[in-house]
């Protein structure tokens, strides 16, 4: 978001923006100026979210484009407040927001599989622990966009 479009929000937007985007953890207690140049800096450090668009709440009329997969991120059980989900690809650091619809490169799809964590539960039966590999974030692949080439 270009910074003159950033100035032409409200306290409540930015603050919103700031948060679920890049997980800042402002309030409307910052001046605008401040939040506004938080959120350039984010921008600049997280490359990779020129290619990822956040959709808003029941926009179905966007298409995936090619290349691109549509995906919803679920909070972890331990997030008390959704914070955005940090990826990256070659060297290209992107925020992925939670709880809300996200196109992104396809490429970037690999960060969320490859995120396996090692989950251990007792076996009612046997008593013994048993390890078990799970996704370290919950996500559902909405929808995809054609293949390239």
């Amino acid at each position: 978001m270009e910074e003159s479009t950033l100035n032409k929000l409200n306290m409540t937007e930015l603050v919103s923006y700031a948060n679920s985007t890049f997980g800042l953890n402002v309030n409307k207690d910052y001046q605008k100026t401040d939040l506004i140049n938080m959120i350039v800096q984010s921008q600049r450090k997280f490359k990779g979210n020129a290619q990822i668009r956040v959709l808003d709440k029941g926009d179905t009329s966007t298409e995936t484009p090619p290349g691109h997969v549509k995906i919803r991120v679920s909070p972890g059980k331990y997030d008390r407040t959704p914070r955005p989900i940090i990826i990256g690809h070659q060297f290209k650091l992107c925020s992925v927001p939670v709880n809300k619809d996200v196109i992104i490169p396809a490429k970037y799809l690999v960060c969320f599989e490859d995120a396996v964590q090692d989950v251990y539960f007792q076996d009612e039966e046997t008593k013994e622990f048993v390890c078990q590999s799970e996704h370290a974030y919950a996500y559902s692949v909405l929808d995809r966009g054609p293949e390239i080439g």
